[in-house]
């Protein structure tokens, strides 16, 4: 009866007072030994030597920037200014206010430390990189031993009384302690065949989850838990959600999150608004790269809009890690364009425990909402940088979630069934959330309800292989290991046929399709058939050979054909005159204009023929005529017979095409790749320029960086940004004849884009080492290396007025000069002065975007 609940309960009332009560967080005891102790004392005074050392140097070099930009203050002002930055803000005059004002460039090195990356990349860098050092070195601290545990406090014991209808303020009679009939409850067995025995799989999620004791049945590889339980926040908003997991990792947050102490069925929760609110570690992700599994208890609050309710990774194409609530409510994962919809739905207001795996070589993504399987499959993810996890959002600060999150669980690793289901349990019970915590498919869980002698021979053979391969330890880690093994072997094997060479062909049917006439052009309405044939117009065909795609090659290439000689040589014609000698590339017939010099290119065309099709004799025919090698000025000799240079009394001036621009800059300064053949290569181009289509970019490295630009990888609509700038077609229509535009766009590219400011900082290389001793040498080798001429008298004194005001710049600015020269992937020659190669850096960066250098003249 209630007599007999409220007299057991008095045996725990000591510990679980209901005046003084302890949050989860408060109970834990440390159970670590002293040698561990001192080893992990050890390790933080080497952590924190290391920390302060690289503090004082951070502290010096924000102290040389200082110096920096107050060397650029007015000598009057100078010293007061230094004054003034050094004063506490509350302690500073109103001249000194005033004097900061007006010199914002001066900040305190607090200010400068704490905006670095602002002031000198490089060196915030360089301290990152350091901080991370630190890390390593703590992260070799061995864990705490923390338990939970309960104590009786000293002296009176509090008085245990009955509540009437459970109500505290509602206490009457006094009880004393004294024990509860135990109800024995019989266990089920699953047997094994060969007589082995195990707990059934049900019992055995219910005996390893240990509900009663509060404590969480699976520990290993846990890198965060979070508990709104486990702290008390002051006036209920939350400054920091403390880690469980001994990891240190407190997720500080961002807006105004607010605890409640029975927000999610009675239980502590985290509330987050969906518009300000999240929560953020600093570290933790770099345990995550691989497989992990994500577990929250939580409730949605507002279903609007996709939401992010956990992640890791960074924003970019297959870098992310998130818990992924979609517009359409479904519980799934979002790995920023390589994502995985899950089949649960998730609903407004309803407590979940919500189970995200991810494992293996293809990344196999599954989901479990209140114990239920909720779909998955593999996903294709990329490494990512970024070291934090977020709670509430991306890691953008985006997508922000609307809900109370009442627990938070992320371990290194996949759990297993037989693990999901003990934390399933564990937190259900918690949490009081229903669910089906079954660590076993329900067939499984059939057959091990039914009774052993009962059981078929292929019952008993899928009760023995589910706990071979699921349940027994060594054989379940054996076909792991063996299936990682399997999995690797054929990713490889992957590799290999990828790395074939592969083209595309079109192949003959074995046995040809009719043709019809289609009357009216109507495919439903075949009339006469007809066979395959060219334009009566034409010659015919070849009699001896085939009549397919074979004979018209032999066609096209018959020294009688009319036009494909012609239309050849009339494209290499344009190629290097800018004009064809038919100006209607595509059109020979009556609609194209009437070519300039009709007796020229039928001479071309029968030397073309009579040599063997051979274009690079006919390309050097023309470029070592005296037609190409005459001047481009324009002396007005012709300017009435001959105004459009149709007739060729000049040499003709044009740009370069796209590819033939960058390919020029690479040439100059000798970084140019000349192999031939190969795959297409990915030269630089701005970051998550294809996300949008849900396509990534990889980057190519050493030479391929350089190859030419013919085989610069190129995708349909979206083509590489710095050809499309210089007119280069899409490539969604047969492009004939590009057209040529002069915009600024492109002087920015030349000037701005990586490749050519990595170029032109190869370029002051070559000059430097090439060029000669002196400035007058170089900068003539340099003006002629670029434009293939010398340079005039007043062209060398504007390069050179240039030259010296870069170098002044540079030496007053070294951090600026780092900057220039630390542009791209290749490095940058040893022992060179970086004031020197940062000059001729923007002298080569100026020749490289002079309109002689790209531009045919």
């Amino acid at each position: 009866g209630i007599d007999d609940y409220y007299r057991f309960r008095a045996i725990f009332d000591p510990v679980f007072p209901l005046d003084n009560w302890k949050q989860p967080g408060s109970r834990l005891v440390d159970m670590t030994s002293a040698e561990v102790n001192e080893e992990r004392a050890s390790i933080e005074e080497e952590a924190k030597k290391e920390e302060d050392a690289m503090k004082e140097r951070r502290r010096s070099h924000c102290a040389e920037i200082l110096e920096k930009k107050l060397a650029d203050v007015p000598e009057s002002d100078r010293e007061e200014t230094r004054q003034a930055v050094f004063t506490g803000e509350e302690k500073r005059t109103q001249r000194q206010k005033d004097l900061l004002e007006a010199y914002p460039m001066v900040k305190p090195v607090n200010f400068i430390s704490g905006l670095l990356v602002e002031y000198d990349n490089g060196a915030h860098q360089r301290f990152e990189k350091e901080k991370e050092k630190v890390t390593a070195i703590r992260t070799r601290k061995p864990p705490l031993r923390m338990i939970m545990a309960t104590t009786e406090p000293d002296g009176d014991l509090p008085v245990s009384r009955i509540f009437f209808r459970g109500n505290p303020e509602s206490a009457r009679e006094v009880v004393g302690p004294a024990e509860l009939m135990v109800i024995q409850r019989g266990m089920n067995e699953l047997r094994i065949p060969g007589g082995d025995s195990a707990p059934a799989p049900r019992e055995q999620a219910s005996s390893s989850a240990l509900s009663g004791s509060g404590v969480l049945p699976v520990s290993n590889g846990l890198q965060l838990h979070l508990d709104a339980g486990s702290f008390d926040a002051p006036d209920g908003i939350v400054k920091g959600w403390p880690d469980l997991s001994g990891n240190d990792r407190t997720a500080v947050a961002t807006g105004q999150p607010q605890q409640f102490g029975k927000a999610l069925n009675g239980r502590p929760a985290i509330r987050l608004d969906g518009k300000n609110d999240f929560l953020r570690t600093k570290s933790g992700a770099g345990h995550l790269a691989g497989d992990f599994t994500m577990v929250l208890v939580l409730q949605f609050n507002d279903l609007a809009r996709h939401q992010m309710a956990l992640m890791w990774g960074d924003e970019s194409q297959g870098k992310r890690r998130a818990f992924w609530k979609t517009d359409k409510n479904k519980f799934s994962f979002n790995g920023y364009g390589a994502d995985m919809v899950g089949s649960a739905d998730l609903k407004r207001s309803v407590p979940v425990v919500a189970i995200i795996t991810q494992q293996g070589s293809n990344n196999d993504t599954r989901f479990r909402l209140n114990g239920k399987d909720g779909g998955g499959g593999g996903v294709s993810l990329s490494g990512f940088q970024n070291k934090a996890i977020t709670i509430g959002a991306n890691n953008a600060g985006a997508e922000k979630t609307a809900a109370d999150f009442a627990e938070v669980l992320v371990y290194d690793r996949a759990l297993d069934a037989n693990e999901q289901a003990a934390v399933g349990f564990h937190l259900g019970t918690k949490y009081k959330i229903d669910g089906e915590w079954n660590p076993a498919p329900a067939e499984i869980m059939a057959l091990a309800a039914k009774p052993g002698n009962d059981r078929s021979e292929e019952e008993r053979g899928k009760l023995f292989s589910h706990f071979i391969n699921y349940v027994h330890q060594e054989s379940r880690d054996l076909f792991r290991e063996l299936e990682a093994g399997v999995a690797e072997t054929r990713k490889q094997l992957d590799q290999v046929d990828k790395s074939l060479p592969t083209t595309m062909v079109m192949v003959e049917m074995e046995k040809r399709k009719p043709a019809h006439i289609l009357m009216r052009g109507d495919f439903r309405r075949p009339g006469e058939e007809v066979q395959p044939d060219v334009p009566a117009i034409f010659p015919r065909l070849p009699a001896n050979q085939p009549r397919n795609r074979l004979g018209l090659a032999y066609w096209l290439t018959d020294p009688e054909h009319p036009l494909v000689a012609r239309v050849m040589v009339n494209r290499l014609w344009k190629q290097l005159f800018g004009t064809g000698l038919v100006k209607t590339l595509g059109d020979f017939g009556t609609q194209g204009e009437r070519p300039s010099h009709p007796e020229l290119l039928d001479w071309l065309a029968a030397d073309f023929i009579e040599h063997g099709w051979d274009v690079k004799r006919l390309q050097r025919l023309m470029l070592t005529s005296a037609t190409y090698r005459q001047s481009s000025v324009n002396r007005q000799r012709y300017r009435t017979r001959d105004p459009g240079n149709r007739l060729l009394s000049r040499a003709p001036r044009f740009r370069l095409s796209a590819e033939e621009v960058r390919d020029g800059a690479l040439s100059i300064s000798g970084l140019l790749n000349p192999t031939l053949g190969g795959p297409s290569v990915f030269p630089y181009q701005p970051a998550n320029y294809l996300s949008s289509i849900g396509k990534g970019w990889k980057e190519s490295s050493g030479a391929a960086l350089y190859r030419r630009g013919l085989y610069t990888f190129w995708r349909r609509t979206m083509l590489y940004p710095t050809f499309q700038i210089f007119d280069a077609p899409s490539r969604e229509f047969c492009s004939v004849n590009r057209p040529r535009t002069n915009t600024p766009l492109q002087a920015l590219v030349t000037l701005n884009d990586p490749s050519f400011v990595e170029a032109a900082r190869l370029f002051g290389q070559r000059i430097l080492s090439e060029g000669g001793s002196n400035d007058q040498d170089r900068l003539t080798f340099a003006f002629t290396l670029a434009t293939s001429r010398p340079p005039q008298e007043t062209e060398l004194k504007v390069l050179s007025a240039t030259l010296t005001e870069q170098r002044e710049e540079f030496r007053v600015h070294p951090d600026r000069a780092a900057q220039l020269i630390s542009n791209g992937k290749s490095t940058p020659a040893e022992g060179a002065d970086p004031v020197e190669l940062a000059a001729w850096t923007a002298v080569g960066n100026i020749l490289l975007n002079l309109d002689e250098t790209i531009t045919r003249e």
